[in-house]
């Protein structure tokens, strides 16, 4: 466990296997290999598959310990006369429906999380839900469909819950409000043992596992002994694997996240990086850079030249400003690095020998 606030673990519970192979048949072998090994790194302690993630994929021996299966029907129960996992997934409308104790021998070789929507946690479920605890050997209540931030606290909640059940409590919070990131924070410092979401998890509806590990780390007293400096590369794995762009300015694992242009940003940044940037970005794999455009100054476009070791000591400054400018605003872009070294030699003078 790679999370411990204040003493307490916190088990970090990753859904990006169902959601990846729900619209991919053909998967990459050696990218799922390392997509999950640096999962690991960064601090996830388990995976979530399902028996359609299983058709499609095999059982890495060096992960078969990391994997919670969950159980949508009794056609899924063929893999478990295959696999030891250590967890199960089942819904409480499963322990309602299916014949579950017909392959209670099954079920008792693992522990289970027992996962229930937030509005079937109601006074008249609760000696229903004591029943079922007595009959399964459960570790976890998984809190699904969660969206929105407490205004004072869940610390009571997660208490009376825990008083009741007996129990470990979860929580899988949604995104559809695009409060999850900050959901998962509050419930993780306010009491659950279990957060559940997904990597760049906005796009599957889930909380994405990166910002939470990336927040408990900078903003809270949480010790995170897992190593952010390998989202970068895990970015990169993830993009080859599914096939999908992040986006630039995406939280954390964006490419652009830490590209500033304008004088005042570039000043800011040189004096004290921490006036425009929340945490360092070697912190996850990323460097800063310094972009030069229509919005840069003298102090911008002569800090770019030092970096690209171009020596500017003839050169008109101000002059070599207007022209990054307007060459800026023509191409309706930033110039690079080799454009800007073109500038600097067509107003060097010429020496006549």
């Amino acid at each position: 466990m790679s999370v411990n606030c204040e003493g307490e673990k916190k088990i970090i519970l990753d859904k990006s296997l169902t959601e990846i192979l729900k619209v991919h048949r053909h998967i990459n072998s050696a990218y799922i290999i390392e997509f999950l090994s640096l999962m690991k790194v960064i601090g996830v302690d388990y995976f979530q598959v399902n028996s359609s993630t299983l058709d499609k994929m095999m059982i890495y021996p060096e992960f078969s310990g990391y994997y919670v299966y969950n159980i949508e029907s009794m056609e899924d129960f063929r893999y478990l006369y295959v696999y030891n996992f250590k967890y199960l997934s089942i819904d409480f409308e499963k322990f309602l429906t299916m014949p579950l104790m017909d392959c209670k021998n099954k079920i008792d070789k693992s522990k289970i999380i027992m996962n229930i929507a937030l509005k079937d946690l109601k006074a008249s479920n609760i000696e229903t839900i004591k029943y079922i605890l007595s009959c399964y050997d459960i570790e976890y209540l998984m809190i699904k469909n969660l969206s929105k931030c407490n205004n004072s606290s869940w610390e009571d909640f997660i208490i009376k819950l825990k008083e009741t059940f007996n129990l470990k409590i979860g929580f899988c919070a949604e995104n559809s409000l695009y409060m999850g990131t900050a959901l998962s924070i509050e419930l993780c410092l306010d009491g659950a043992d279990m957060i559940a979401g997904a990597f760049n998890g906005e796009e599957y509806g889930f909380t994405p596992i990166e910002e939470v590990l990336t927040a408990l780390k900078v903003i809270t007293t949480c010790n995170i002994s897992g190593d952010l400096s390998f989202l970068s590369k895990l970015t990169e794995v993830y993009k080859k694997l599914t096939y999908k762009s992040i986006p630039g300015d995406k939280a954390v694992i964006g490419g652009d996240i830490f590209k500033y242009e304008s004088g005042i940003h570039a000043d800011g940044i040189e004096k004290n990086p921490l006036t425009y940037e929340p945490y360092n970005p070697r912190e996850v794999g990323q460097k800063r850079e310094l972009l030069i455009g229509k919005h840069s100054g003298t102090k911008a476009v002569c800090k770019k030249l030092k970096q690209l070791n171009i020596d500017y000591g003839t050169v008109d400054i101000n002059l070599l400003l207007t022209k990054v400018r307007n060459k800026s605003i023509y191409l309706k872009r930033n110039i690079r690095d080799e454009e800007l070294f073109s500038l600097c030699e067509e107003l060097k003078p010429v020496v006549i020998r």
